[in-house]
């Protein structure tokens, strides 16, 4: 589930976006008086540009959720998401810029749009891919960023502006706005591999600190406390459990231990320990703590586990 959430969080911040910006261009239709933007009252097909652009929106919106969707079941089926869904995804997110580009070059003059914050959109898009901690999407959406603004631009570039416009169109220009649009692809893609790599990092010191700790608190503490992980056990956590305890210690260990050095003391424990562990795991129990030479051993079942655990450890000493 974690990984389904890592996967489909950056879709639904595209989707909240999207779904905001079709609201606001609604509110503009209902709210603004007729007149007040002239370039608002053209039509495309009969309907105004702001409407198009608020279905143009909804529609993304309605794509991203069922976009999760699809990623949500890749994700439970198969472990993980296929490259080409995530890099078809990538493409569309970041043609949507464009779209509205061309929508609102339909009527207004071809190069106004190309000067306008519109342009920012891609900026946007760009910088929303690194949610995916994935550099090389970073660079794949910089790269269609940059191509499809020049294509855009090309295109505008072969239609006349519209009458008394005052706007002109240098395609070297376009092609610098362009370059800077695939460098920030890159430069989101560095950012991102950084914030991968501290990610990971970090993640794997949790790791290797919860498996410390795993070798002096059972695990099975963890389950009775309802806790998934050490560190979210708090001072004072507690639960009541009637269980069996055995205690186990060498006979005479004392006198045993004076004949050997310290290094053979702890080979000794080890082999003792390793063979009488995993008779008592067996038997459904788990080792509290140990206590030099002595076990203190936990059965939350039956009782007779307990009594069977303590025969198998005779059996395996013998």
């Amino acid at each position: 589930p974690r990984d389904i959430e890592r996967r489909t969080g950056p879709l639904k911040v595209m989707a909240f976006i999207s779904l905001h910006a079709a609201l606001l261009f609604i509110a503009l239709e209902l709210i603004v008086p007729r007149g007040y933007f002239i370039d608002a009252e053209k039509t495309v097909h009969g309907l105004r540009i702001y409407i198009w652009f608020a279905i143009v929106f909804a529609a993304f919106t309605a794509y991203e959720f069922a976009i999760m969707k699809a990623f949500a079941f890749f994700q439970r089926k198969t472990g993980h998401i296929p490259v080409p869904p995530r890099l078809g995804n990538a493409f569309i997110e970041s043609t949507l810029p464009t779209v509205i580009i061309l929508l609102a070059s339909y009527k207004w003059d071809p190069v106004l749009p190309l000067n306008s914050p519109m342009v920012f959109l891609y900026f946007i898009f760009i910088t929303l891919s690194a949610l995916r901690l994935d550099p090389k999407l970073c660079v794949f959406s910089g790269f269609i960023s940059a191509t499809e603004y020049f294509l855009v631009s090309m295109f505008s570039s072969a239609h006349d502006p519209l009458p008394g416009s005052i706007h002109a169109l240098n395609l070297w220009w376009q092609f610098g706005k362009a370059m800077i649009i695939l460098a920030a692809g890159f430069a989101t893609a560095a950012v991102t591999h950084t914030i991968r790599d501290r990610i990971y990092r970090t993640t794997r010191r949790v790791a290797e600190t919860a498996e410390s700790f795993s070798r002096f608190v059972p695990h099975e503490f963890l389950t009775f406390l309802g806790k998934e992980h050490v560190e979210e056990v708090r001072l004072g956590d507690q639960v009541q459990r009637e269980m069996t305890i055995l205690f186990s210690d060498i006979r005479s260990y004392t006198s045993l231990s004076e004949k050997m050095t310290p290094q053979q003391n702890i080979d000794f424990l080890n082999s003792y320990l390793m063979s009488v562990g995993p008779v008592i795991r067996k038997n459904g129990g788990f080792i509290d703590k140990y206590i030099g030479d002595a076990i203190m051993a936990l059965f939350p079942g039956d009782p007779d586990d307990a009594l069977a655990a303590a025969q198998g450890i005779f059996r395996q000493l013998d």
